[in-house]
């Protein structure tokens, strides 16, 4: 039952972000932005994990040229068409990216893994269609994130989300793993107890 709620739900809330005029994502892209380049937990981190967006998410280009710019080790997903698993891997430019699984710009294997060594100082930048004010959130069904949370729990979790996406109705499996911060156009959610 939770699994055809959530299937529903992403299908509605895909089409209200497509339905998202330019003008409006590009200001809230802005504000987002901002409000995470002037968190004390995005300003701290020297290891960034950040998926890069597709035309329905929160722009993640920008954050991910300002992290470069600033020194900060960039490490883009890469998806395994097998057993749903994932690796991030740190990339010197966006130059670096190709079009992998799903249509989205990957890294490269062969470019340095990330190790989670230091997994103090790692913000992890997770992707949703939604979120609840408890940071659970509703993403696109294939569970690469909740894996990865699960086995990497130093690293710390941020959402990008449009205000109007986060909403209280997400139906959540045992699985799942929230973020300890959410970031909107509006607002910063922190949901650490």
């Amino acid at each position: 039952m939770i699994s055809e709620n959530k299937t529903k739900l992403r299908k509605l809330l895909i089409s209200d972000r497509k339905q998202m005029s330019k003008e409006v994502k590009e200001t809230a892209d802005v504000k987002v932005f901002g409000f995470l380049v002037s968190s004390e937990k995005f300003a701290e981190c020297e290891n960034l994990l950040c998926y890069v967006s597709t035309e329905i998410e929160v722009d993640t280009i920008r954050i991910i040229e300002y992290s470069l710019r600033n020194g900060k080790n960039v490490f883009v997903p890469k998806c395994a068409s097998k057993g749903n698993a994932m690796t991030f891997h740190r990339i010197p430019s966006l130059d670096s990216l190709v079009e992998g699984m799903y249509g989205i710009l990957e890294p490269d294997e062969s470019l340095l893994p990330f190790d989670g060594n230091d997994k103090k100082n790692t913000v992890c930048i997770v992707p949703a269609l939604s979120y609840n004010e408890l940071g659970m959130r509703l993403g696109y069904g294939k569970g690469y994130y909740d894996r990865f949370l699960s086995e990497n729990e130093k690293v710390y979790p941020i959402g990008l989300c449009y205000s109007k996406f986060i909403r209280n109705d997400i139906p959540t499996d045992k699985h799942d793993k929230p973020v300890k911060m959410i970031i909107t156009e509006e607002r910063i959610i922190k949901t650490e107890v």
